[in-house]
């Protein structure tokens, strides 16, 4: 308990956590200030997954209300990279801790004129806040993952207060819809418009960059390469495995993308501990070409480097829970494989179920026959990956439609 002044102290006071830590207490950047005269549209995004998502609905907002201006605030670092490279945003910051003194202050600089909040970041202290001052709050892409269902349904009468002062829930699913009732939302304010995280992604093959991240990582055209994004501890032992198993006979190389910076070196030092000869992607022009291992050590790239696979993987289902996004290499035309803990992502993984461009693996040893399979028979996956590209292509429009009913319901 005292050691938490101190470590709070510490990080005020030193290195790049200093500006963080005054965002955080209300203390925001002179840019996202010089918006407050033009009470901007404030979008939060907590992580990544969410600033992803900002960037389509920014789009539609930008093309529909040019004269508008969006501010942007994120929890996490690797969520204000995405954040920084949306086209046509005024500021980005750091969302100040949820006390009634951080809020206020954050509230009076930004002066906004509407509340986006993305998914289901719903804080207590900042939702009381707006409703005090009249500022209305909407969510967009409102989700119910399988793991925060029974959390939600145990707090339901601490949450029901909160969400009474959400103007609108635009939820992705029929089933979102349900448990955002069942937890407390009220129902005449929910509404089903589809997933955004359909629009983050271009649907369609890029050849263009498959030719440039080949060239780039030194990957032969005669090598399947097989993108194994977002892995969770334990995944990347499993995969180094498999891929030492498949690539008996055809050349194969595999991209290892963890899901978080701060496992970079830890992946890295045990593949140094275990032999594996691979090349971080920070030092590729260090490579022969020839390592089997590519570490993609590098934020923001691996949505584009699925379009230089030939397979992919999506992480955190063999291990851990929950899974993540398999849209990502689905969109590029690129065959999926994940493993049983698909459960955040379940309606997007049963589209590509159904259309034969994923397959979903029980446990590690189901793998090496699914990898085998589509790397022997190059039309197989040419058929799967136009199949989810045609599918896909039926389901985008998410973040248009959410754009529409925000106007419908007078918030623009």
């Amino acid at each position: 308990m005292f050691e938490l002044p101190k470590y709070l102290w510490r990080r005020m006071i030193h290195g790049r956590y200093r500006g963080l830590f005054r965002q955080r207490l209300g203390f925001l950047p002179s840019e996202v200030m010089e918006c407050g005269a033009d009470s901007p549209i404030w979008i939060h995004a907590v992580s990544v997954g969410e600033a992803q998502v900002a960037r389509s609905l920014v789009a539609q907002l930008n093309e529909r209300h040019p004269n508008r201006k969006i501010v942007i605030s994120t929890i996490t670092d690797t969520g204000q990279e995405i954040a920084r490279n949306i086209p046509n945003v005024s500021a980005i910051f750091y969302l100040p801790l949820d006390f009634g003194w951080c809020v206020r202050k954050a509230i009076g600089l930004i002066n906004p004129s509407l509340v986006v909040l993305i998914e289901n970041e719903i804080w207590p202290t900042l939702t009381r806040e707006f409703s005090k001052l009249g500022i209305p709050i909407v969510m967009v892409n409102g989700r119910v993952s399988d793991e925060s269902y029974p959390k939600y349904r145990r707090i339901a009468r601490f949450l029901r207060p909160i969400f009474d002062r959400v103007g609108a829930f635009l939820v992705q699913t029929p089933r979102d819809a349900e448990r955002f009732a069942e937890i407390g939302a009220p129902k005449e304010r929910i509404e089903v418009l589809g997933s955004l995280k359909f629009d983050v992604t271009q649907v369609g093959e890029r050849p263009d960059l498959r030719k440039k991240w080949r060239e780039e990582l030194k990957i032969s055209d005669d090598t399947i390469l097989i993108v194994a994004g977002s892995t969770y501890p334990g995944e990347e032992e499993i995969l180094v495995r498999v891929l030492e198993n498949v690539s008996r006979e055809k050349p194969v190389r595999m991209i290892l993308a963890p899901r978080r910076p701060e496992r970079f070196d830890e992946v890295a030092a045990w593949m140094d501990r275990e032999g594996v000869s691979y090349v971080r992607r920070s030092e590729i022009e260090r490579s022969s070409g020839k390592e089997p291992v590519i570490l993609l050590d590098k934020m923001g790239e691996l949505s584009s480097v699925y379009a230089a696979a030939d397979l992919s993987f999506v992480g955190k289902s063999l291990r851990g829970f929950g899974g993540q996004n398999p849209l990502e290499p689905a969109c590029l035309g690129i065959p999926v494989v994940f493993g049983p803990h698909i459960e955040n992502f379940r309606a997007m993984a049963e589209i590509l179920l159904a259309c034969g461009n994923a397959v979903q693996v029980k446990n590690e040893s189901e793998l090496p026959a699914v990898l085998r399979r589509w790397i022997d028979d190059p039309e197989l996956r040419r058929t799967c990956g136009q199949s989810a590209i045609a599918v896909l292509g039926q389901h985008t429009g998410a973040a248009r439609r959410t754009a529409i009913r925000l106007e419908e319901l007078g918030y623009l």
